[in-house]
């Protein structure tokens, strides 16, 4: 049988062997943690990277639509003018077509 020296003895033993058991865990928690965000703080600044493109891709694009807005609506203007040249150039001919045959 074991006497109380040897229990005292065994139950700082086990405490030592708790205490270093606990210590070692708390070290590979915060390992752990430092990688954790490690890898978040590596994704996150991909991620920026990856939005900064596209933010960028985005402005030419908006640009790019811009500008065909703009030869859309020159062309509307062209088309416009054209129709009204159009429509001019049939009244001078009726007009002229009038006159020449008052004139014959």
């Amino acid at each position: 049988m074991l006497d109380q020296k040897d229990l005292e003895l065994l139950k700082e033993m086990m405490e030592s062997i708790i205490l270093r058991s606990e210590k070692r865990v708390d070290a590979k928690i915060a390992d752990s943690e430092n990688m954790l965000l490690d890898e978040m703080y590596r994704i996150h600044a991909s991620n920026e990277k990856r939005l900064d493109k596209m933010d960028r891709r985005l402005d030419r694009v908006e640009s790019r639509l811009e500008s065909m807005q703009h030869d859309i609506n020159a062309n509307k203007l062209e088309a416009g003018t054209i129709d009204i040249l159009s429509m001019r150039m049939d009244r001078l001919e009726d007009r002229i077509a009038s006159l020449e045959d008052r004139s014959a």
